[in-house]
């Protein structure tokens, strides 16, 4: 991340890795035209019409990352993804794990209005999800990063999200997103750079991120949080940078006293004071070092030892 206070608004210092392009961005528009609703043209075709018990048995599965409710609410983005899932020629019993990661993405999709991303290339129309636009898996075909960052994004993060146990890298930033930072997302215990920084997310920064024991890098600038900075992320060995855009207190000053307490040694601060609660044009900063006022909206980039 830049030192102190950069022209437009605070950039990371690593991006993911497996990004679609230097850019950030496909080399080109999705190949699979979607339909004129806007919704996916086709999805993976089951070989023959699933039974009742089929359908009860894939419901069955769901229900260990999704709750009743929501499964049974008609129009949901779970009731959405488990109609999508259950045309899938995968069977309940012997292909549970990829069961449960197409329906999460699905779930992810209608969440965040996938019918209108940019670029959502493969979403729901291949079987084979590692082919989908901004989802990278490893050898094993299990999902590793999930990036689709700048690519219009509405709506709210899905709880179901934290159930990607083996997610190393989340990457929402530049999007719409509304709502709050889901607790689920501190079950993700494998993940080393979570990007939300540049979204309308509002709430509190859930203490259960301090369950990431693996985080590196924490980017959540350039949101409406609220509330005070969890003393839990002081405990995080792994994270070496975060930046959080919300109120710049003295209360927060001597939070960042209680981490160096915790044993994770902050090496620098820097905090910008912004005259306007909303937005973080050039015109409202106002660089400070260290402490913050009180009252004010700002911006801090908390730097740690390795």
């Amino acid at each position: 991340m830049p030192s102190l206070v950069p022209s437009e608004s605070p950039q990371p210092s690593s991006m993911p890795s497996g990004s679609p392009s230097a850019s950030g961005k496909p080399s080109g528009a999705p190949s699979g035209a979607p339909s004129a609703s806007g919704e996916p043209s086709g999805s993976p075709s089951a070989s023959g019409a699933p039974s009742s018990t089929r359908d009860k048995l894939m419901k069955s599965l769901l229900l260990t990352v999704s709750s009743k409710d929501a499964l049974n609410n008609k129009g949901s983005p779970q009731e959405k993804a488990l109609l999508w899932v259950t045309t899938s020629p995968l069977q309940p019993g012997e292909d549970d794990a990829q069961i449960i990661q197409q329906y999460i993405l699905a779930v992810f999709y209608y969440a965040t209005g996938g019918a209108d991303w940019t670029y959502k290339e493969g979403w729901l129309e291949s079987s084979n999800e590692c082919t989908w636009e901004y989802v990278i898996c490893n050898g094993g075909g299990v999902v590793t990063k999930l990036q689709p960052y700048e690519n219009n994004l509405v709506g709210s993060i899905p709880s179901e999200v934290g159930s990607l146990d083996s997610l190393e890298y989340l990457a929402l930033t530049g999007n719409q997103l509304k709502g709050g930072i889901p607790t689920e997302l501190g079950q993700l215990g494998s993940l080393e750079y979570l990007y939300l920084y540049r979204n309308q997310l509002t709430g509190e920064i859930p203490t259960e991120l301090g369950e990431l024991d693996n985080l590196e890098g924490l980017y959540l600038h350039n949101n409406t949080l609220t509330g005070e900075i969890p003393t839990e992320l002081g405990g995080l060995g792994s994270l070496h940078e975060m930046t959080i855009s919300t109120v710049v207190s003295e209360k927060k000053e001597q939070q960042r006293a209680e981490m160096i307490v915790q044993g994770k040694a902050v090496i620098s601060v820097s905090c910008v004071q912004v005259q306007e609660h909303e937005g973080l044009g050039r015109k409202s900063f106002n660089a400070r070092q260290g402490r913050g006022v009180d009252g004010s909206s700002g911006l801090c980039d908390y730097r740690f030892d390795a």
